[in-house]
């Protein structure tokens, strides 16, 4: 082969050879791109985010592609000295606003029995698994989440050491800060209990409680300017129930006397969402409870206990009661073993399920569930009598019917699920489990389609 010949195949290989690195280098970098791509775009909404042995996982919605997305290795490498514990876990709690960064709290158990205690701290982590951050300061014996209506902030109770405080995880860029001062207990833990966001989220309802003087604070902080105002103080109990269906109202009830459960007397009270306008709607009464604001936010179903001589005095005591915030009307119909209450979407009925422990002609209790009008409060039954009925809850669309769980046998499992047509009083079965299973919980699918038992 001549010279001229091997020179001219020489260039041509070196031409493939250059040719070949730069495909490669292209490659190479498409690959780097498309990993960059994936990891920006990869968020924590696409997949289910698990705890197991400790260490938190993810997996895809198919059951495939499980990641290692926290260690309790990734945790503990960020104290400088050696932590002593006799157990570690890590707990997902939420994700950010633009679902790329997961928070988690971690906690250590040391000691055992009587001298066990927990300790929380509250961290986060970015979507492609880097930049581990602590956003606590200290570890605390108590860090309790509530999370506000439109999904930007948590607001955590905070006890360590007989002292409280309400912080604020902000969802948006993570920022985590303390809005109310230190309150102190030296009786024990509980120095703030039953915190609840406005409708707004812009501000937080807590109670404070003081141990040595046996007295308990209803305060509001603004968590912008984390001004706070009292709106009840030196009570003997206070207890949060819910905000009116237009967000305007809180309702709670204030203890005023008693000190057993069964003769502890309560007002029903409200209060605006911006703090203003107190109220208190009912005389003092006997155990309040499962207070229920109307559809319309202008009435309010709750139950209370008459007068008892004793702890077994309390049957054939319980009374079903509508207020009017406005005009403090009060009706009330009473004499049942049990009775509870949920408003129909008109406003001027109450489906009730009443129970009675010892009807003359029977030997076991027997339940059924009633209609209510609130101008009689005269209870009409409109189902057969049944051994137990437990659940009772209404169909998030179709308000005419309600869904309830039923037992062959008092005060055990309720196996059967069923629905009750409100319009024809029709009752249909859906479904009968084993006698030995039990239905615990009824949720809806988010479109209302689909209902989810357990």
């Amino acid at each position: 082969m001549k010279k001229s010949q091997r020179s001219i195949i020489n260039r041509g290989i070196l031409k493939k050879k250059k040719v070949f690195s730069i495909l490669s280098i292209l490659l190479l970098i498409s690959i780097l791109l498309s990993s960059c791509i994936i990891k920006q775009s990869y968020k924590f909404t696409d997949v289910i985010i698990y705890s197991l042995k400790g260490n938190i996982y993810s997996v895809d919605f198919d059951g495939k592609k499980d990641r290692l997305l926290v260690s309790k290795d990734d945790v503990l490498k960020l104290y400088n000295k050696k932590e002593k514990f006799n157990e570690l876990r890590l707990h997902p709690l939420c994700v950010s606003s633009d679902k790329h960064k997961l928070f988690f709290t971690k906690m250590i158990v040391q000691g055992s029995g009587t001298e066990r205690k927990d300790y929380y701290e509250l961290f986060s982590i970015d979507s492609n698994r880097n930049n581990i951050m602590k956003l606590t300061d200290e570890e605390f014996e108590v860090l309790k989440p509530y999370y506000s209506q439109d999904k930007n902030y948590v607001a955590f109770i905070a006890l360590n050491k007989q002292k409280g405080a309400i912080f604020i995880l902000q969802l948006s860029d993570g920022t985590f800060k303390r809005v109310t001062p230190w309150y102190y207990n030296t009786e024990s833990l509980d120095s703030i209990t039953d915190i609840v966001f406005s409708q707004d989220s812009k501000k937080i309802f807590f109670v404070v409680i003081d141990k040595n003087e046996n007295s308990y604070d209803l305060n509001m902080v603004d968590i912008n300017n984390e001004q706070i105002e009292t709106i009840v103080s030196d009570v003997k109990d206070i207890t949060i129930y819910e905000w009116s269906y237009d967000g305007k109202m809180l309702a709670f009830t204030i203890k005023v006397s008693g000190w057993e459960w069964y003769d502890s007397k309560q007002k029903l009270c409200i209060v605006e969402y911006e703090g203003s306008n107190f109220k208190i709607l009912t005389e003092a009464l006997y155990q309040i409870s499962s207070v229920r604001w109307s559809n319309d936010s202008s009435k309010i179903l709750f139950n209370h206990h008459g007068k008892p001589e004793t702890w077994e005095s309390i049957s054939k005591n319980n009374f079903l009661s509508v207020v009017d915030i406005k005009e403090a009307d009060f009706k009330e119909t009473s004499g049942y073993d049990i009775i509870d209450g949920y408003w129909t979407l008109d406003n001027f009925k109450v489906v009730a399920k009443i129970g009675e422990d010892n009807p003359s002609e029977l030997d076991i209790p027997r339940y059924a569930i009633y209609i209510i009008d609130i101008e009689s409060m005269n209870p009409i039954r409109i189902t057969p009598y049944y051994p137990y009925i437990d659940k009772l809850t209404f169909h998030p669309e179709d308000k005419d019917k309600v869904i309830f769980t039923s037992g062959p046998f008092p005060y055990t499992n309720t196996n059967k699920l069923e629905i009750l047509n409100l319009k024809d009083k029709t009752i249909k079965t859906v479904e009968v489990f084993d006698k030995d299973q039990e239905i615990t919980d009824i949720s809806f699918s988010p479109d209302s389609k689909n209902y989810f038992i357990r």
